[in-house]
């Protein structure tokens, strides 16, 4: 569907954006890659399909106390 291509464009590029214009080391650092890129692409989304979130990442932490308290968790790098 449009609004998941749209998120899967925005996600990608916003990776594009970190690494190319910032220039933060995805290798070395993955987590922090992945964190805020998932953190504009909610803020993107919520913007451009007017969602109107006041916190457009109660998913993400919700995910996150899910994967927490599973036992499951592991670290990204150490």
């Amino acid at each position: 569907d449009f609004e998941g291509f749209t998120g899967l464009f925005v996600h990608e590029g916003t990776h594009n954006w970190y690494y190319g214009v910032i220039g933060t080391n995805e290798a070395a650092y993955p987590w922090m890659d992945e964190g805020f890129t998932s953190y504009a692409e909610e803020e993107c989304m919520n913007v451009l399909f007017s969602r109107g979130q006041s916190n457009p990442h109660l998913g993400a932490y919700r995910a996150y106390v899910y994967l927490d308290t599973s036992g499951l968790r592991e670290p990204l790098s150490t």
